[in-house]
């Protein structure tokens, strides 16, 4: 899949599954209303895990088809553009077996 990032660093993630922690419920108790537009308001999820489908330009030690877990802001959706840099250690790739992600 061909993506145009925002940064040469930047990975895009097809996403499985989203999490939500426990200091989420807690922040969103003290952000401001969605609705004033103001950008101080807090989106829950910041936690994610799928298959990477895209690497930036600069982006070194991820290849396209590892599974990753990371974090970013806005991460409850279908595909994810992070920092490669924001990446749990990648879990072995689809139809790979035996092999070692990079330390």
């Amino acid at each position: 899949m061909r993506c145009r990032f925002q940064s040469p660093v930047q990975v895009l993630v097809r996403v499985h599954a989203v999490a939500l922690n426990n200091v989420d419920p807690q922040m969103l108790a003290q952000a401001y209303d969605v609705s004033t537009g103001t950008g101080t308001e807090y989106l829950a999820g910041y936690e994610f895990a799928g298959d990477v489908v895209s690497v930036g330009s600069d982006v070194r030690g991820v290849e396209v088809g590892w599974r990753v877990m990371g974090t970013t802001p806005r991460s409850f959706a279908q595909y994810v553009a992070c920092d490669h840099r924001h990446l749990i250690r990648p879990i072995r790739p689809r139809g790979r077996t035996g092999l070692r992600p990079p330390d």
